[in-house]
């Protein structure tokens, strides 16, 4: 018998092996749980406006929390199906939903937040000034258009008091 005769015998022989004591076949692959699939980066324009509520941190035991102004920008429309997948996944979150997403808290004339993704980890991030100014100076009858945009993140945490779960926030031109 020639020597690759006997490698390929030796490989069927294997694979049939494997087959039968641990059950592995050639199937088509099984589909991905949803957990399983990576969260996709999100950049979308939104049309809205902007409130303002006072928050207290949610890990707060005590009485004198510390308390932030939390801006939220009220989604009015947007045209992005997976923008409006991720809000409806989200329902029910303090930092966005069907309907909104949390911008951060207002603090020296500017919009700061923290926000975690795969790429950066948790980081602190600022909204210039103007933009700020822009996005507080919206009103349900003088919407604006804000360019957001959210990186994968694939384990959950704990948001902080000003979190928000976009990293970037610009005025759409």
């Amino acid at each position: 018998m020639k020597p690759h005769w006997v490698a390929i015998g030796t490989a069927l022989l294997v694979l049939t092996v494997c087959v039968s004591q641990f059950g592995l076949h050639a199937a088509a692959p099984e589909e991905a749980e949803p957990s399983d699939v990576p969260e996709p980066s999100i950049t979308a324009v939104v049309t809205g406006y902007a409130t303002a509520t006072v928050i207290d941190d949610p890990d707060c035991v005590q009485d004198n929390c510390n308390s932030q102004l939390s801006i939220r920008f009220n989604i009015l429309s947007t045209e992005n199906g997976p923008l409006r997948r991720f809000l409806e996944q989200v329902a029910g979150n303090a930092y966005a939903g069907p309907d909104f997403v949390n911008l951060g808290c207002l603090a020296n004339g500017s919009i700061f937040y923290q926000n975690a993704s795969d790429a950066f980890g948790m980081q602190e991030l600022r909204i210039p000034e103007e933009v700020s100014t822009a996005i507080l100076r919206s009103t349900q009858q003088s919407p604006l258009m804000l360019k957001i945009q959210k990186f994968p993140l694939s384990t959950g945490s704990d948001g902080p008091i000003c979190y928000s779960h976009f990293t970037t926030v610009e005025l759409a031109r």
